[in-house]
């Protein structure tokens, strides 16, 4: 992972826990979600080229990335095209709605532990 990398990984985080948690999902066949609902299926995925190298031999029971190099083809490796990112909204025909409430994890107040007076489970 290089440092521009990183750095988005680590500001998707922080917008993740700035989002508020959803309290209710809907499977819903409309395009529209119900007022105070988001979409949630909103992203574009896609793959990128690989070698599938899945039971092929013991050693090498992986998917690598990249086209299959001479050996990996040698041994039956087959390789994977990449697809096309496409967005994704719909899952087996319905469209997924979410309602958020409450605090968000940044913002959320969370109990302070007291250690000065902890009792062991036998009494002591």
């Amino acid at each position: 992972m290089d440092l521009g990398e990183r750095d988005q990984f680590i500001e998707d985080y922080l917008a993740n826990w700035d989002l508020k948690p959803l309290v209710d999902i809907k499977a819903i066949k409309n395009t529209r979600c119900p007022d105070d609902y988001e979409m949630l299926l909103t992203r574009e995925f896609g793959t990128i080229e690989g070698c599938d190298c899945l039971n092929v031999n013991s050693q090498s029971n992986k998917i690598y990335k990249d086209s299959c190099n001479v050996n990996q083809a040698t041994q039956g490796c087959q390789n994977i095209l990449p697809m096309d990112k496409s967005k994704l909204n719909k899952f087996y025909g319905f469209n997924f709605c979410g309602l958020r409430a409450g605090d968000s994890f940044l913002e959320v107040e969370r109990p302070k532990l007291r250690h000065d007076n902890l009792t062991c489970s036998d009494g002591k």
